[in-house]
């Protein structure tokens, strides 16, 4: 689900004096790592000098398989480069602020998930001027929402996790899920105009380790410009079987809110719910 709002930007003066900082490229350098830890970045263009990236300065992500955990909010960047990486968003508030942010293939940005009931909530949340996802690229959060539930008991379903789970039955969200028993439940929750969600976990079928499907995560993004020619995914979990058992139940999808001044491109972006119960 998209949202355009027109008129977000404007320009505020207010007499700066001073000499700005420095700016620097900043190139990862780690594997698998925190974001805020400065033996994971390399300064090229001082390397005498190996900071973690301040405001202004440019990021970049792009050693082959590194996956960086980001945990916090990062000053307003110039800009972050990521390619052939992941960068993993940790806690709900987390901003990835910069000037331009530019997804290259292979890239992902993703948040941690999914994540139960009273867990710490993740999103991935970007505040930008400039966005682009080149194809191959990708914002995915695809069943990183609310978890879906395991049966323990045989003979009994497991609820899943979050606002629209239900005791025996594929999740609602914006839409409504499915009981087993076909009576349309009304716990639909979020607003279509400003989706800002996670998509909640299904039900686990009635056999002992059957699991349902994962809720879709979520995407909030404010910039002026977007372009997509990736993709961005919110789409609860895949369906499951065969290996999770035939009564398992799907997850719903989670969401995607952007409100910038212009979007285009030729990727998809999509936030689709899993299978119904059978």
């Amino acid at each position: 689900m998209k949202r355009l709002i027109a008129g977000l930007t404007g320009i505020v003066l207010a007499g700066l004096v001073g000499i700005a900082a420095r700016a620097d490229t900043l190139t990862w350098t780690g594997m698998t790592g925190d974001w805020f830890a400065v033996e994971n970045w390399t300064n090229t263009t001082a390397p005498e000098s190996t900071r973690v990236p301040a405001a202004g300065d440019e990021a970049v992500v792009n050693a082959a398989g590194a996956e960086v955990w980001l945990t916090d909010s990062t000053e307003r960047l110039g800009s972050l480069e990521i390619a052939s990486a992941k960068l993993v968003f940790s806690n709900w508030d987390t901003l990835l602020s910069a000037t331009g942010i530019t997804v290259k293939a292979g890239g992902v940005l993703t948040c941690s998930g999914p994540f139960t009931n009273g867990a710490v909530s993740n999103r991935v949340n970007l505040l930008c001027t400039n966005l682009l996802i080149e194809a191959g690229g990708a914002i995915d959060v695809q069943a990183k929402g609310y978890s879906g539930g395991l049966t323990t008991n045989t003979g009994g379903y497991a609820k899943g996790h979050g606002p629209g789970a239900l005791s025996s039955g594929s999740a609602s969200h914006g839409g409504m899920g499915l009981l087993k028993s076909f009576v349309i439940p009304s716990n639909t929750y979020g607003e279509a105009e400003a989706p800002l969600f996670p998509g909640s976990g299904g039900a686990g079928g009635n056999r002992v380790n059957e699991y349902g499907g994962h809720g879709g995560g979520a995407v909030r993004i404010e910039a002026v410009d977007v372009v997509v020619n990736g993709a961005i995914n919110a789409d609860a979990s895949l369906n499951p079987f065969p290996l999770n058992g035939v009564h398992s139940c799907g997850g719903s999808g989670g969401s995607v809110y952007i409100t910038c001044e212009t979007i285009s491109g030729a990727g998809s972006v999509t936030a689709r719910g899993g299978h119904a119960c059978l």
